[in-house]
């Protein structure tokens, strides 16, 4: 239910935005999007008042990452094909003092990775992996007998959502200090699913 609602205020959320060309009302002031390094109180207002660096070229690369969907949104663009090809499909009413990227990043979120670089079908295939964890993952919980087993089960699934978060607003399956954490906690949980099962044949 809740993934359902997710699903849908999102979905509602980027319709809204690019309806009649919504989003381009949001767009932020070149000379006023800045970094407050070491004034926590100025970031803060900097990102609910959309004036933060990170936040803009965030939106900056979904932008181009949503113009890259709509030219092939079938198989999209092919994998690692993000960096050399997204500056063609930005809008400059974005573009932040950082947008040069030279560090070579990519979207600041993996689902629209997955849209851009291999299309619906990649992104289908990613999304339903994700769904099934946190579903199963709430069963395996349930099903769980022992209090320490039931404790470990919920650290991986809270690991796991926190993964989730995390891949919304940063490129984490890219990363081996962090992106490595999603298959550990899918390995994990799948291997307490084992238990269970041993446990409840044994019990027979």
């Amino acid at each position: 239910m809740i993934i359902s609602l997710t699903v849908i205020v999102i979905a509602s959320f980027v319709g809204y935005l690019f309806d009649n060309d919504r989003y381009l009302n949001y767009a932020s002031d070149y000379t006023t999007t800045i970094f407050h390094e070491g004034d926590i109180e100025g970031h803060l207002a900097a990102t609910y008042s959309m004036k933060d660096v990170s936040g803009m070229e965030r939106i900056y690369r979904w932008v181009a990452g949503a113009n890259m969907v709509k030219e092939k949104p079938i198989m999209g663009s092919g994998p690692g094909t993000f960096y050399p090809e997204y500056k063609k499909f930005a809008i400059d009413k974005f573009r932040t003092y950082v947008s040069d990227n030279p560090e070579q990043s990519t979207t600041h979120n993996n689902f629209l990775l997955f849209l851009t670089e291999q299309g619906f079908v990649g992104f289908l295939l990613f999304s339903t992996l994700v769904i099934m964890v946190f579903i199963r993952g709430s069963k395996i919980y349930n099903e769980c007998s022992d209090p320490d087993t039931k404790y470990l089960t919920a650290g991986f699934y809270l690991a796991f959502t926190s993964v989730i978060i995390c891949m919304m607003f940063s490129d984490f399956t890219e990363s081996d200090k962090v992106g490595s954490f999603f298959l550990v906690c899918i390995t994990i949980l799948a291997k307490i699913n084992q238990w269970n099962k041993e446990a409840e044949a044994k019990s027979l």
